[in-house]
């Protein structure tokens, strides 16, 4: 049998449904039937099938209610079919290959069109050959290696269940088995099954067949009902029974791209499979077929990895869209999970008056998306994130102690360490010389074969007649230090209480160049000579993580972003920060760095998220740079989150009714934020933030204007003026006085004055109140 079916039509080569839309097509043209007649010509296929092709609107009825999101038809602009009546029809992708050979013969038989087959003889076998010659090695390896660590958990307990490995089985987007994006779990989700998914696995592990997975379902129906899922993660699920058991089950976790997959084999091998809903049957029916059609088959992780490859080679060469899972169900393997396209980043500045949430709002994002608890850094990231942080004399002590021999130049080039260092700072010139420099200025000072010069503590290199290197006080206590070091970096990640893929910084008028991007900065040696290094600013330090991290998204996060000189702070990166500048995208842009002289990019996995509040007279201009390359969302005070009573007093009114008056004497900018009395519970507590902040924050808003400040308040008694005051200080000398206010601290011990504030107001006036945030 035919690994897949194509054929000829008007000079293409096609798979079995653009076939049937070629045909379709090319009908229209050079008939230009209207809708009756088109059903009347094809009333032969339409009578054995559910529908050969659709209106818009029998479709839109079709879909209603449907749980499938599948594209059953040929719905793009350029695909519909448009008749002479001006009716629309979508043609169905929907194509066995029995089907599509009926509506050959009745077209080469009505038409004369003509369409022949493009006959492919290669068996399971003959295919299974194909891919050891080029098998996914990197997957390979990460499957057999997590199968060891499954294998030595098979018998335990689930009180022995190591934390750490149920991560590892649960959490990940991949870890060795397959990839279950995008029907990961979340964060929050993993934190609310941890108590439970020590008992599921130890259930799956203990029989990992059909009727568990019933149960397990049973399980994860409840759990959602709870609260601990946001939707149930099956193919997450089925990926702790493939590591359970890899001679069952292989690793097309979803069921949906399962079921195609065996349509199609039964089609073209006639393997004669029954379709099943059940994904643990199913799958192991698909695994033991496919098995049986190949002479020799490897071990079984090898041959999992075929079945996927079988899989991918399906969906690209039978151009059958049935094959197609949906986009939110599916299943990658390792390698093609590589080759997903990053997100978009983000630009974004939140911008309002005190108070209104800036923070709060941050903190919250930086926790849901760029923070991860429990569990572990891959290990590839963060041996980077560890080796960004050494110099140039720390990678090469830690190389010559993982030798632990003579060690020859070219072996240090060559070692794992150094290569990636390079990678992480963009080196790819002087690369022996960057060796040579550091083992020579660290080399001890009566070596009878280096005569550099200038040494820098410590001194521990030495080079023998044959140019190679050694440490030469290996139990020196510093020494000791760096082979600790060593056994961590060889340990690989531990898990940690949380990964935080974000950076925070403040901006501030003498904030510059060389402390976001990079700089000279001096260091001093043991003798107090000062030398100078180009050190990264927290801006590139953070690239280089993301650029070595592409499946995660990071963040920098820049509070006050307003209050720092913007040309002198981003320097020539102000335009690589825009999202099509980005490495990667379209429009891709690098420029050469002044201090390092390295090439520099912005990667796309970087979102850069400022604050900005809008009260700020420090800076009465927003930087154009500024306005043109981020998104601006404003946060306004949410009066929702206050007590309508609080000892008597509507919290709701009575900062709103503030509000709306600092509004008509000064401007909206400066507006009090819901933050200053979301913890009030009681009348001692608002006194306490009247006085501490609100008073302060007025006076400063309107610069000691004491007859607006009053007007604020409603003239409740919180400010008073000063009777007489100028007659008793200056007697009749009076001329020229002002008058003299004082805040009174009892006024804010009556009630009925906090009260008297929004008291004789329409209570149409405060509508606003109930949807929210404040309306303007």
């Amino acid at each position: 049998m035919p690994t897949y079916n194509k054929y000829n039509f008007d000079g293409k080569q096609l798979g079995k449904s653009r076939l049937i839309l070629a045909i379709m097509k090319k009908f229209v043209r050079e008939n230009n039937p209207n809708y009756e007649q088109l059903k009347q010509n094809f009333s032969e296929i339409e009578k054995d099938r559910r529908s050969l092709f659709i209106t818009p609107l029998e479709l839109a009825k079709k879909k209603e209610g449907s749980k499938d999101s599948r594209k059953r038809f040929f719905e793009a602009d350029d695909e519909a079919l448009t008749l002479s009546d001006i009716s629309k029809v979508y043609v169905s992708n929907q194509w066995s290959k029995a089907g599509t050979e009926k509506v050959i013969r009745f077209v080469n038989s009505k038409f004369d069109y003509g369409i022949s087959d493009v006959i492919q003889q290669q068996s399971i076998n003959d295919l299974y050959i194909d891919y050891l010659k080029e098998p996914d090695k990197e997957w390979i390896t990460a499957y057999q290696q997590f199968t060891e660590e499954v294998k030595n958990n098979l018998g335990v307990a689930e009180t022995d269940l190591a934390t750490n490995f149920i991560n590892k089985l649960w959490k990940p987007e991949s870890n060795g088995i397959a990839s279950a994006k995008p029907g990961t779990l979340s964060n929050e989700e993993y934190q609310k099954l941890i108590d439970d998914l020590p008992k599921i696995t130890a259930l799956i592990f203990k029989e990992p067949s059909s009727n568990t997975l019933e149960k397990v379902y049973e399980w994860a129906d409840e759990a959602k009902t709870e609260g601990k899922f946001n939707t149930v993660k099956r193919g997450v699920i089925h990926r702790v029974f493939a590591a359970a058991d890899p001679k069952k089950y292989n690793t097309i976790l979803n069921i949906h791209a399962l079921r195609a997959f065996t349509k199609y084999l039964n089609d073209a091998f006639d393997l004669g499979i029954n379709v099943s809903w059940n994904w643990a049957e199913l799958n192991q029916v698909v695994t033991e077929k496919i098995k049986s059609k190949v002479e020799e088959p490897e071990n079984e992780l090898v041959f999992n990895t075929f079945i996927w490859w079988l899989f991918e080679k399906l969906k690209q060469e039978s151009d059958d869209e049935s094959l197609y899972i949906d986009e939110d169900e599916r299943d990658l393997s390792m390698s093609t999970k590589r080759n997903q396209a990053q997100q978009k980043a983000v630009n974004l500045i939140y911008y309002g008056p005190p108070g209104t949430g800036k923070t709060y709002t941050l903190q919250k994002i930086l926790k849901e998306q760029y923070t991860e608890t429990g569990t572990s850094e891959e290990p590839e990231v963060w041996l980077n994130n560890k080796l960004s942080e050494l110099s140039w004399f720390e990678i090469i002590t830690l190389i010559l102690l993982d030798i632990d021999k003579e060690v020859s130049v070219t072996e240090i080039v060559n070692h794992e360490y150094f290569t990636k260092k390079l990678a992480l700072n963009g080196r790819t010139a002087n690369i022996r010389q960057t060796a040579w420099a550091a083992l020579q200025t660290h080399a001890i000072q009566d070596s009878n074969t280096v005569k550099y010069a200038k040494r820098i503590e410590p001194l521990i290199f030495d080079k023998d007649t044959d140019s190679k290197w050694i440490i030469v006080d290996k139990e020196n206590e510093l020494i000791v230090g760096y082979r600790e070091q060593l056994n961590e970096l060889k340990a690989g990640p531990p898990v940690e209480k949380e990964i935080k893929r974000f950076e925070f910084v403040t901006f501030h008028q003498s904030y510059g160049y060389e402390e976001f991007i990079e700089g000279l900065r001096p260091v001093t040696n043991d003798d107090g000579d000062i030398s100078y290094i180009v050190k990264p600013g927290i801006l590139k330090r953070l690239c280089k993580r993301a650029e070595a991290d592409p499946k995660h998204q990071y963040a920098l996060v820049i509070d006050e972003i307003n209050r720092g000189n913007i040309s002198k702070i981003f320097g020539e990166l102000i335009t690589l920060i825009e999202i099509d500048k980005r490495a990667g995208e379209e429009h891709e842009l690098s420029v050469t760095l002044p201090y390092s002289n390295l090439s520099f990019s912005v990667p796309s996995n970087l979102d850069i998220i400022g604050t900005m509040n809008t009260a700020d007279r420090s800076l009465t201009h927003i930087d154009i740079a500024l306005r043109r390359r981020f998104e601006f969302k404003e946060l306004r005070t949410d009066y929702s989150l206050l007590s309508d009573n609080v000892d008597g007093i509507n919290l709701r009114k009575l900062l709103f009714t503030i509000n709306k008056r600092i509004e008509l004497l000064l401007d909206r900018e400066h507006i009090i934020g819901h933050a200053l009395l979301m913890n009030v519970s009681n009348l001692a507590g608002l006194k306490q933030v009247f006085i501490s902040n609100i008073m302060p924050l007025l006076e400063e808003y309107f610069f000691e204007d004491w007859d607006k400040i009053k007007q604020v308040f409603n003239g409740n008694g919180f400010v008073s003026e000063l009777k007489d005051a100028h007659t008793t200080w200056l007697g009749d000398a009076n001329e020229y006085a002002a008058k003299s206010y004082f805040v009174d601290p009892k006024a804010f011990d009556e009630i009925e004055n906090y009260t008297a504030v929004y008291q004789g107001i329409d209570g149409k006036n405060f509508a606003a109140l109930f949807s929210g945030q404040e309306q303007n």
